[in-house]
């Protein structure tokens, strides 16, 4: 048996040898040199390497060279475009957690699976006002989904998910009485990549008249994992079928029907539904299946943009993936500064409509030179179109103004995803 402590760790989070950043730097900038080579194969060659290198090359291509031409900026941007969105896609396959821990504690096993996925945990039993007794943890998993392995973890502990409490990350409390399964009987589960589906309830009802037929709403919730900060879902009733244990296709009471669903504070689920007209007559037992689709807008990495020299009193653009910010002109009267920032994604895919808000919540400050940070007091919008915001920062720096850096930061792309899922074999009521 290995020891408590998890068996992957040592093997994605191993330091990188000595001089390996500095070699990835200067590969990165001989590369972006040879974007502007005279011959295309050579840039063609350069920027697929580039593209070879992923993740590791962004931070070395945050910011354009001096003097870098036209040909140069769009390769670079390209491949950023490009790391960012498969970052982005690969975040939806989902993290994958190896355990072999016996009679290991709690924290430490929480602990654990956070340095695997990225993804906080917390003991929330004692703000439960539960008793937060030490529970030994007895488990073996090999490369198991990350919502899988909280799963057994809650089923070997006896604790469940409170997606409420307020946290960044999942907050584990004890379990709460419920009926038992039927033995036998497993939860209505699906995992999808990052994304766990659980059927809540299925809920049936009849007009007294028998005049209309009868409806049944499917209700489940949808749970992702803490790591990612999802925009929005959207729920489309074309894109959903179902279908009874006798074979009968059920009919959607709204076929049109589309419902946009955003996160609720720091909660890390959202709950959806989708109604049907019942049959006729009672002789299906069982849903045999609900499947389809459902759309997930997932920003990518967020990019942080600089800018100094705030009273130069011209227009500034940055650009990183498929947005760019550009600085506008920056007013100074009675100590506060008002900074307005114009933020362009090549396609925002609806995420910047007026009744959005979590572009208010993009980390923006001044920078002082010794390293003092002031918050924005408000955010005013501007102007807002279907790709393109321009906010208003309202600043009350200490001292001169003209010698911070505006820093900003946004997702360098916004990318919209499937999650295709499939429910069987629930009993209707």
């Amino acid at each position: 048996m290995l020891s408590p402590l998890l068996i992957a760790v040592a093997l994605v989070a191993q330091s990188p040898p000595a001089g390996t950043a500095d070699a990835t730097a200067d590969q990165i900038r001989a590369l972006v040199r040879e974007l502007d080579a005279p011959q295309r194969a050579a840039r063609d060659d350069a920027e697929r390497r580039l593209l070879e290198l992923g993740r590791a090359a962004l931070p070395h291509l945050a910011n354009l060279p001096v003097g870098a031409s036209a040909e140069v900026a769009l390769r670079v941007n390209r491949v950023r475009a490009t790391i960012y969105r498969e970052q982005a896609a690969s975040n939806r396959a989902g993290s994958r957690v190896t355990l072999d821990v016996k009679d290991a504690a709690l924290q430490q096993v929480l602990e654990d699976l956070e340095k695997q996925t990225g993804n906080k945990l917390h003991d929330f039993r004692r703000q439960f006002g539960q008793q937060a007794g030490d529970v030994r943890v007895t488990l073996q998993l090999d490369d198991a989904p990350f919502w899988q392995a909280v799963d057994e973890l809650c089923a070997a502990t006896g604790l469940e998910i409170y997606h409420f409490a307020g946290h960044d990350g999942l907050a584990l409390v004890a379990a709460t009485a419920a009926l038992p399964l039927d033995a036998g009987a497993k939860k209505p589960v699906v995992y999808a990549g990052a994304f766990r589906l659980e059927a809540r309830r299925l809920v049936a009802s009849r007009d007294a008249s028998g005049a209309a037929p009868g409806e049944l709403q499917i209700v489940w919730d949808t749970a992702w994992e803490p790591r990612l900060k999802p925009l929005f879902f959207t729920v489309c009733a074309a894109r959903l079928s179902a279908v009874d244990d006798v074979g009968m296709k059920l009919a959607a009471r709204n076929p049109e029907l589309v419902v946009e669903l955003p996160p609720q504070g720091k909660a890390c689920r959202v709950e959806m539904s989708a109604a049907y007209n019942l049959p006729p007559e009672r002789k299906a037992q069982k849903l045999a299946e609900l499947k389809g689709e459902i759309d997930v807008l997932l920003p990518a990495e967020l990019h942080t943009f600089r800018f100094a020299e705030l009273d130069r009193g011209d227009a500034r653009e940055e650009r990183a993936g498929a947005v760019s910010v550009t600085l506008e002109r920056v007013r100074a009267s009675d100590g506060t500064v008002a900074v307005p920032v114009r933020i362009k994604y090549d396609n925002a895919a609806n995420a910047l409509e007026s009744h959005r808000a979590w572009f208010y919540k993009n980390p923006a400050y001044l920078e002082s030179a010794d390293g003092v940070r002031t918050e924005p007091g408000s955010i005013e919008l501007l102007r807002q179109s279907q790709n393109e915001l321009t906010l208003n920062l309202i600043f009350a720096p200490e001292g001169d103004w003209r010698g911070q850096t505006l820093v900003y930061g946004t997702p360098a792309d916004i990318v919209v995803l499937p999650i295709e899922f499939a429910f069987r074999d629930l009993p209707l009521p």
